[in-house]
């Protein structure tokens, strides 16, 4: 059953159960949610929407909810008021050719809204007219998988309680952060949870 088609279950994301156990002596949760499109700023289906909707929602039940998302080049930095608070930073490929992707992290915040923070590339996602569609997809969403995980570690002055990646473009998440990442302090304690969201969809190359 999709979602986009069945709106009834996007106005129960309200109602959806969060984890009661957490290390906060508040018992609330630091949840860092990390997708390819998160309306309103990128929008191609009904994917964008449930983050948009279950980001808000769980910031209204009390949550310390944020967002990770590319900054593509149709998204307007004057119109959101995108504030540069990560600038340099190196994303490493595990290629000696290019041992680097040089990548900004923007910040947009809005009181009553999460905060959502933008990968900025130029190759990958400024010169890009669309979300998806491109031949060097996998390069992409391995930057964007690990330039999150990157900017935890070097930049960000926030740790989430958990990360919560969302289909095959953001799956190499877990991934990293057990692999490449799993000797970094700052990272060790961080949970992770995957949603599928279309399971046609697998992300599936050579």
């Amino acid at each position: 059953m999709s979602l986009k088609s069945n709106s009834s279950i996007l106005d129960k994301v309200e109602d959806l159960l969060v984890p009661k156990s957490t290390s906060s002596a508040s018992g609330k949760l630091k949840v860092l949610m990390v997708g390819a499109e998160v309306a309103p700023f990128a929008s191609v289906g009904g994917y964008s929407r449930v983050l948009g909707y279950l980001s808000g929602a769980l910031l209204r039940s009390g949550h310390d909810v944020r967002v990770f998302m590319p900054k593509f080049g149709f998204i307007e930095e004057d119109e959101y008021g995108l504030e540069m608070i990560c600038e340099g930073l190196k994303v490493p490929t595990d290629n000696p050719e290019k041992p680097y992707l040089i990548c900004n992290v923007k910040k947009y915040e809005v009181s009553g809204r999460p905060i959502v923070y933008f990968l900025e590339n130029r190759e990958y996602y400024e010169l890009r007219a669309n979300v998806y569609g491109y031949a060097d997809d996998p390069v992409r969403w391995a930057l964007l998988s690990r330039g999150v995980l990157e900017f935890l570690n070097t930049c960000a002055d926030w740790e989430p309680d958990i990360i919560h990646v969302n289909d095959w473009h953001t799956g190499a998440v877990p991934n990293y952060l057990k692999t490449s990442y799993k000797d970094d302090e700052r990272l060790q304690k961080i949970a992770t949870v995957f949603t599928i969201h279309n399971l046609s969809y697998q992300g599936m190359f050579d």
